[in-house]
């Protein structure tokens, strides 16, 4: 393979134990939005069903799509908005939706859809949702008219990552302690990943909604971070290997000049892999446990590193070499990021190898679009 994300289904599952543990045994509805966060929806969905996970939440119509198609039958949320002409096929396919207007309820009045819905509320994200008090009124007129079958309602918190912003987290908590309440609801649900592990004992929610935290990643800094399983890693292999015979520039734009004497090797990596051209002249990969700098400008396709004298006798071509692993946060914020832009940036022509019980259990690539080993 050419570069490759290895994905821990092992360390996948352990990762929901720890939630789980860590948030007071409540239920888990799995975020595997945005494909996963870039790792396979289809079998992230398949793995959380394992472990018991029975519902999960993905961004809009198209992904809910997939993973039916994919044969997935647990409960499905879609956080987004639906468009009008799809909501007739999304009822069918059993798609929990989410009603964030009472414009959206008329519109399922005047066409008569009956669909699971979650009532969205804002308490603080604002982004999208209703007022506490318009969720009143909306949830009193889904069941007073029987517009929908009411299965769920949530909130989203939006600095539950950050302890000295607590207060704030709190008053949002406070906000949705109402809905806490209500009789008849199978979801309710307001922790995300660090709300997760930081006030699991602090809600009368049903659920609890990770997403970066199923991964592995624990987003803030904390001791707390030991206790999960980094899922991924993105590799490659080397290419090409050069020793400078003169002073050289590296890649384009002139920005790097080698010395005679180094050594510079090639990777079959770029930013259309997702491998940031943020990393430019300054990014760093491991191999063979030495960090090694990145030279010249992060090309679309390819990448050229700098080989310490003393690894030099280690290397060749073929040498495996690991581009972002467990300093995935350090890496992001080394170009100004977070995790979750360089994980949903890996592109389409990166393989995912899945890996269960020490070995690789299955492939996807553009070669091979699923390939069971």
């Amino acid at each position: 393979m050419r570069t490759w994300a290895e994905i821990n289904l092992d360390n996948l599952s352990h990762n929901v134990s720890m939630i789980r543990e860590l948030s007071g045994g409540k239920e888990i509805l799995g975020v595997i939005k945005a494909n996963a966060y870039g790792m396979g929806a289809v079998e992230y969905a398949r793995e959380l069903a394992e472990c018991g996970v029975k519902i999960l939440g993905v961004a809009c119509y198209e992904e809910a799509c997939e993973l039916r198609a994919a044969g997935i039958e647990e409960d499905i949320l879609i956080f987004g908005c639906i468009p009008p002409e799809s909501v007739g096929t999304a009822i069918e396919k059993k798609f929990h939706l989410t009603i964030n207007s009472m414009e959206e309820i008329d519109f399922l009045e005047r066409n008569n859809y009956y669909p699971k819905v979650h009532i969205k509320v804002d308490t603080g994200m604002g982004r999208v949702g209703f007022t506490s008090e318009m969720a009143l009124e909306a949830i009193d007129y889904i069941r007073e008219n029987d517009i929908a079958d009411l299965q769920g309602i949530y909130t989203h918190l939006s600095v539950a990552d950050d302890p000295t912003e607590d207060v704030y987290t709190l008053e949002q908590m406070e906000k949705f302690r109402t809905f806490e309440g209500f009789e008849g609801i199978k979801y309710i649900h307001i922790l995300n990943s660090c709300g997760s592990i930081r006030f699991g004992g602090k809600t009368y929610s049903t659920h609890v909604r990770p997403g970066i935290l199923l991964q592995g990643i624990v987003p803030y800094d904390t001791d707390l971070q030991e206790k999960f399983k980094y899922v991924f890693e993105l590799k490659t292999r080397i290419l090409y290997i050069k020793r400078l015979e003169d002073e050289a520039y590296i890649s384009y734009g002139k920005s790097y000049r080698g010395n005679e004497g180094d050594v510079i090797v090639t990777l079959p990596v770029g930013y259309a892999d997702g491998f940031n051209r943020k990393f430019s002249n300054g990014g760093s990969v491991m191999i063979k446990g030495h960090r090694c700098p990145v030279v010249g400008k992060v090309c679309m396709d390819m990448t050229m590193v700098k080989i310490p004298r003393e690894l030099v006798s280690q290397v060749g071509v073929g040498t495996e070499v690991t581009l972002i692993g467990k300093d995935i946060a350090a890496k992001a914020e080394e170009i100004g990021t977070i995790p979750y832009e360089i994980m949903t940036g890996v592109g389409r022509r990166v393989s995912r190898c899945y890996i269960k019980g020490g070995k690789i259990v299955k492939v996807k690539s553009l070669v091979e679009v699923e390939r069971r080993v």
